[in-house]
């Protein structure tokens, strides 16, 4: 069940959360998340902290949001996962977030299912040895 986060209270978590100490994983599937929620979010996490898992799957931060994920990389040394999955990300968005993986050591699984990426983008950017592509290439 979701409890859905968004309209604003997210500001609020991204306070907490740069406040954290001790929360390793933010699982926040489903609650009605855009783009400004996700910078809510992102912003404290460009510095250090101990989240090591993010899940946003099955929310609506598109490209922007995104972008604001990405910002998140290189400086932060401890978010090994992300989870995208469903999040009217394209290909800008994606973008972003492959143009920082190269800057990387500790992303571990990237999940961008079910979005409007180019398939292509994933298989040719630097990515994480799990990475999910939004779709396969089709076999023909």
């Amino acid at each position: 069940q979701s409890s859905r986060l968004g309209g604003g209270t997210t500001a609020l978590l991204g306070t907490v959360l740069a406040k954290n100490t001790t929360l390793i994983q933010l699982n926040l599937i489903n609650d009605n998340l855009v783009t400004a929620d996700a910078t809510s979010l992102a912003l404290p996490l460009i510095d250090q902290s101990p989240l090591l898992i993010l899940n946003l799957n099955y929310n609506a931060i598109g490209d922007s949001g995104a972008k604001a994920i990405a910002a998140i990389y290189p400086k932060n040394r401890t978010l090994a996962e992300i989870e995208l999955e469903k999040n009217n990300i394209g290909d800008e968005g994606a973008a972003s977030i492959a143009g920082v993986l190269h800057k990387n050591e500790v992303l571990r699984k990237l999940n961008f299912k079910y979005n409007q990426i180019n398939s292509c983008l994933l298989y040719t950017s630097p990515s994480p040895r799990d990475a999910t592509p939004s779709r396969m290439p089709s076999s023909a």
